[in-house]
């Protein structure tokens, strides 16, 4: 698998390792590969730089076996604050015990060492991934769901339901497909799954829908394939102002809200698409 320098560009890691000489030579070549690197010597010093940094920390890389504090406690203290933050443990140990615990404290991969690079930067570029596109799409649900005017105890709801939501990864169809019109195109725009609340509103059949260009029910297509490609450019949800059309023929103003899901290579594999009735 090829690893596209610009998105390794842009995640910070925090990386916690005891060992001067290997946190020296890792350190070393994750400043050349990522966008910042912070590092600590142990799991205390770990958790406080996350702390310290929180709110620019894309994902932790850990050593397990470490004095004042291991990796899995350090795992478990940093979860407590953010329990989507990916972690990813390097370890020089295979003991069962030690996996295990790693995935009962949701560790998003385990390394074992010597660290081979690419392997790392894998790893490291997958759970990112992952970890951003949950994090955002929780961003635009949440604005939409307010937008459309979701009653006080639904938004409650969608919020205590993020973590559960997050391990069955369903987070769009069960809680956005309730209350926001939307559907996912794949690259080409050709739509692979829609909303029970796009079907009711614009009066389409399932069938009508999916495996159709989404062209078909957006009056000016072109210009919303122009907000698909700065979405790309910018690596962010833009909106727009489009007009869709109903299965009767009839048209409804709306603003169109396109968020693109980058794979581990860099590239736009799929579109969301979140529908506000104006």
């Amino acid at each position: 698998m090829s690893l596209d320098i610009n998105v390794l560009k842009t995640i910070t890691v925090l990386y916690v390792e005891d060992d001067y000489l290997i946190r020296e030579q890792t350190k070393s070549m994750f400043q050349n590969l990522f966008k910042e690197t912070i590092v600590a010597g142990d799991g205390v010093e770990g958790l406080q730089a996350y702390k310290d940094n929180k709110d620019k920390i894309d994902v932790v890389v850990s050593d397990i076996n470490m004095p004042n504090m291991d990796g899995l406690e350090m795992s478990e203290a940093i979860h407590k604050l953010d329990p989507q933050v990916p972690i990813v443990i390097t370890t020089a140990f295979t003991d069962e015990n030690y996996l295990l615990k790693s995935l009962e404290l949701d560790v998003s991969k385990y390394v074992t060492k010597p660290l081979k690079v690419k392997e790392l930067a894998i790893a490291i570029t997958e759970v990112v991934a992952k970890y951003k596109n949950l994090v955002n799409t929780q961003k635009v649900a949440k604005v939409l769901a307010t937008k459309n005017n979701m009653a006080s105890s639904d938004i409650r709801n969608l919020e205590s339901n993020i973590d559960i939501l997050k391990t069955q990864h369903d987070f769009d169809k069960v809680i956005i497909d309730s209350y926001v019109p939307n559907f996912r195109t794949n690259s080409s725009g050709v739509i692979s799954t829609v909303s029970i609340k796009f079907l009711e509103f614009f009066k389409y059949d399932k069938i009508d829908v999916e495996l159709q260009n989404f062209s078909k029910f957006i009056l000016n297509s072109s210009a919303v394939q122009k907000v698909m490609a700065e979405s790309i450019r910018y690596k962010k949800a833009i909106s727009t102002k489009t007009v869709f059309i109903k299965q009767d023929g009839s048209e409804v103003d709306c603003e169109l809200t396109i968020f693109p899901s980058f794979g581990v290579d860099g590239m736009a594999h799929e579109y969301s698409f979140y529908i506000d009735l104006l």
